[in-house]
């Protein structure tokens, strides 16, 4: 069998995938995981959350983000990162699958992803879920069939290729919004801004642009502001309100929030921390 998948929104065409394990996962009686931040990640890994739960996850380069019902994450060999989950459903056996994978070049050389964690596609019509299921307990099984776990592997990646491309298209209609936005990242500007720059209603500009990042608009732009506030207060004798104005918010005290939010300290703590 052809061991040659294409993920390219993971980074890497014509990648060779090994040692593929696969588990449901209950958080009944222990909703979180935090075991990825003080020892990073050994291998790839794609989440699948597949009940109505809510999985904030938080890296330690500051990316927050949650993931509902639907959601596959994708969380790079390397990354530090905590998971946390609210509203979990006690009835239920499974919560959510992972798939852990290593990929390498054809010369065998590992590969390593800087994409950063992620959501990466959604599974409108829950297909995931079942296959996630049938890879599950072809990794489980006694008798360790490598060329089912790879076939079983193989079809869900397919699918989810397909997701991706889906999700891919989603972001052509606000593409103009997000360059702006990105290039705009300090000033203040109404979101209706720049769903006018698309010609779509605002309230449409939020829902593609929640698919497509994970995040709303401006929560986009404060994680762009939060990521230059990082850069200047390790660099500079700036006071943490020159930096809150120098980043594009009007209150110190607000930044100071968002900042804490996104980092898990405070702007005088990370400063500290240089």
């Amino acid at each position: 069998m052809n061991n040659d998948v294409k993920f390219e929104d993971i980074g890497y065409s014509g990648a060779v995938f090994s040692n593929i394990n696969a588990t449901g996962q209950s958080w009944s009686f222990k909703p979180k995981y935090h075991g990825y931040m003080n020892k990073p990640r050994p291998d790839n890994g794609i989440v699948l959350i597949t009940s109505d739960m809510t999985a904030r996850f938080e890296a330690a380069d500051g990316t927050v983000f949650e993931a509902h019902r639907g959601d596959v994450i994708f969380a790079p060999q390397g990354t530090n990162y905590k998971v946390d989950f609210f509203n979990v459903d006690h009835s239920l056996r499974f919560h959510s699958y992972t798939v852990n994978f290593e990929m390498r070049d054809r010369e065998g050389h590992e590969l390593c992803e800087d994409g950063g964690l992620r959501i990466i596609t959604h599974d409108r019509t829950g297909e995931f879920k079942p296959m996630a299921a049938e890879l599950s307990l072809a990794c489980n099984d006694v008798r360790n069939n490598q060329l089912r776990i790879m076939a079983k592997f193989c079809t869900l990646l397919d699918a989810l290729m397909a997701g991706i491309g889906e999700r891919s298209e989603e972001y052509y209609p606000i593409r103009r919004g997000i360059d702006v936005l990105s290039v705009e990242w300090n000033q203040n500007e109404r979101i209706s801004r720049y769903a006018e720059l698309c010609g779509i209603s605002e309230s449409y500009f939020h829902m593609l642009f929640k698919r497509w990042s994970g995040l709303s608009p401006v929560d986009y732009r404060n994680r762009l502001r939060v990521a230059h506030a990082k850069s200047i207060l390790q660099n500079s004798s700036m006071s943490v309100g020159e930096v809150a104005t120098a980043v594009g918010f009007e209150d110190q005290f607000y930044f100071s929030r968002v900042f804490k939010a996104v980092t898990g300290t405070s702007p005088q703590k990370y400063r500290k921390m240089k």
